[in-house]
């Protein structure tokens, strides 16, 4: 993974929260968390894929059945590497 891969999505705004119990749908290329600017809850990659990227690396992919914990990830965004759904774990 390279900083190329970060540069084939584009800016989708402030990251939307993930709350309530409910799935909250995320588009590709669409932010999920900016460490800098979001308080998002640990949540559950209940579909899709996000791709973890930092100062311009992506670092790591996490995938569906996996927990998508920003905590993890300081200094990170978390961007929709395909179309996702995520379910809060709070």
């Amino acid at each position: 993974m390279n900083g190329r891969f970060h540069s084939g999505f584009c800016d989708m705004g402030e990251p939307a929260p993930v709350t309530g119990p409910g799935p909250q749908t995320f588009r590709k290329g669409q932010i999920v968390f900016d460490a800098k600017r979001s308080q998002l809850q640990p949540c559950l990659v209940a579909s899709g894929e996000v791709v973890i990227v930092r100062d311009g690396n992506a670092v790591e992919i996490v995938e569906a059945g996996e927990c998508l914990d920003p905590s993890l990830w300081t200094r990170a965004t978390a961007i929709a590497w395909t179309d996702c759904r995520l379910i809060s774990m709070t």
